[in-house]
């Protein structure tokens, strides 16, 4: 009676070295720990043949589970002294479906496989859109209201979106803003392909206070509470009102514009540099 146990023992040992590997595999900030061998991206080009190989075991594996090879497309495959990990995104009938993603992790001998990550089961919808991609960008541009010029052209794609316990077909719209005024944004509208409602709108850009340095004219060096806005440092305290020190730029309109800094070290002191009159204003308006 001993081999079975035997037998049983191996098994869960080899599972075992598959879910350590796995965990081992990832620190902290989500980097890989293991030593990384081998990483491919899809791109469309031609796969090279481990992450072929290791493609075809990941969909005979979750097609083993009752999953379709076509539910699947390839991102991405690392291998390293552990396992491989083959990250699939979800489809439904060609269309990705947002947030659906499974992870298979595939252990050196081929032997012990597990997945993690995120599929969603019994879909039904159609996937014919009554609106264009062009109408959904103005849809989303008209809730938006902006009038300036985005940072770049807005795009849309086809997705399916669950939602509720159910799925919306929808474009997802995104409306970029990179002026380092109070506009700065990354929009991601979700506008309902059939009747053109927004179904979901989020802001993907994330905004830091900071501490930066300045150096004043009538000051001197000075901390100054400001902000991270993606690319750039502006001169923006939230812990004070959402207090915004702007650059009327010599004109009389009082449109100003927000002043910015790459490196949150702001001014020379001096009036060659029109930050430090900047910072005398942050500053300034701070204490008060």
């Amino acid at each position: 009676m001993a081999r079975p146990r035997l037998m049983v023992l191996a098994a869960l040992g080899s599972l075992l070295s598959l879910i350590v590997a796995a965990t081992q595999n990832v620190g902290a900030q989500g980097q890989p720990r293991g030593r990384l061998q081998e990483s491919y991206l899809e791109r469309g080009g031609a796969r090279p043949a481990w992450a072929e190989a290791a493609l075809e075991q990941s969909l005979r594996y979750f097609e083993g589970k009752g999953k379709s090879r076509l539910a699947f497309k390839l991102r991405s495959v690392q291998r390293d002294n552990l396992a491989t990990h083959v990250r699939l995104d979800q489809l439904y009938r060609g269309l990705p479906v947002f947030g659906g993603q499974l992870i298979a992790h595939l252990s050196s001998d081929g032997h012990s496989q597990f997945d993690n990550g995120h599929f969603y089961e019994n879909l039904k919808l159609s996937t014919t859109p009554r609106l264009s991609a062009a109408q959904a960008i103005e849809v989303a541009k008209q809730a938006l209201g902006y009038k300036g010029s985005f940072a770049k052209e807005p795009s849309a794609r086809l997705l399916v979106l669950p939602q509720n316990g159910g799925a919306v077909l929808a474009y997802q719209v995104g409306l970029r803003i990179d002026d380092y005024t109070d506009a700065t944004a990354n929009h991601q509208y979700f506008i309902n392909a059939l009747d053109g409602s927004i179904v979901l709108h989020y802001n993907t850009l994330h905004t830091i206070q900071a501490t930066g340095t300045g150096h004043s004219l009538y000051s001197g060096t000075v901390n100054l509470s400001t902000q991270w806005n993606a690319r750039m440092y502006i001169l923006r305290d939230k812990s004070r009102g959402d207090m915004i020190t702007t650059d009327l730029r010599q004109t009389e309109d009082g449109k100003g514009r927000i002043v910015a800094d790459r490196d949150n070290i702001w001014g020379d002191g001096t009036t060659a540099d029109p930050r430090s009159a900047a910072v005398d204003a942050h500053y300034g308006a701070a204490q008060t």
